[in-house]
């Protein structure tokens, strides 16, 4: 059993592809098309998982599943050092990004996110239902207990209790590897995605645990 911290990068599909009735549905939620369209990436229905990078805190190696791009018939994988990791990229489909991530978190005794019960998990476990994936195990544990999930977001606003800040901001308040000083930035993912750069973005999730893991061993024993 190990302890794991996961992360993950999303896409939105091509707002032509939609059908109408779906078109409408956000149109109206999101006040304007043009709103619309920018939020389609953070929607687990307009949207798919192109990137999951998990690090294995005992062993200290990152396993960054991402989106085959170039439609490739073999599982390529390549091996890199980031910031003291060994970094195993390998390539596939969505479902084999997700079904390569439960068959990992299945072997984990604790792990470890920042804002994952607001946003990674519920957005695995949905695209998990589309693609009829059964979880290996529950995600969304109680919020109030630190033994199997640990969310830093929620720690870091005591429940919601106090205002949130991003992870870059706890990075730069608490003088930590900070994965935003990389090429890419988060409100650039889906940009770089349509530009089909995605090992950039595999690269960028993958600093992305290495800096929740640092924020992670800098605050444990405050919260």
């Amino acid at each position: 059993m190990t302890d794991y911290i996961f992360d993950i990068e999303t896409a939105g599909h091509d707002w032509e592809s939609l059908d109408k009735e779906t078109q409408e549905y956000f149109i109206k939620r999101n006040d304007g098309e043009e709103k619309a369209k920018d939020m389609l990436g953070l929607n687990s229905i307009t949207a798919k998982v192109i990137v999951i990078s998990m690090l294995d805190m005992q062993r200290k190696e990152i396993f960054t599943y991402y989106e085959n791009l170039d439609n490739r018939l073999f599982d390529n994988e390549v091996s890199r050092e980031m910031e003291g990791y060994k970094v195993h990229y390998r390539m596939g489909d969505e479902r084999y990004i997700l079904a390569s991530f439960w068959e990992r978190i299945a072997q984990s005794k604790k792990f470890v996110t920042f804002n994952g019960r607001g946003f990674d998990c519920p957005f695995i476990l949905h695209r998990s239902m589309i693609h009829k994936i059964k979880p290996t195990r529950n995600l969304m544990t109680n919020r109030y207990y630190k033994d199997e999930h640990v969310d830093l977001y929620d720690l870091l606003t005591y429940y919601n209790a106090y205002k949130g800040y991003s992870l870059d901001m706890w990075c730069r308040a608490l003088n930590v590897f900070n994965s935003k000083q990389g090429e890419v930035k988060g409100s650039e993912v889906g940009a770089y995605y349509r530009e089909g750069k995605i090992m950039e973005i595999a690269e960028y999730c993958s600093r992305d645990v290495i800096a929740t893991k640092e924020l992670y061993d800098r605050v444990r024993e405050y919260i």
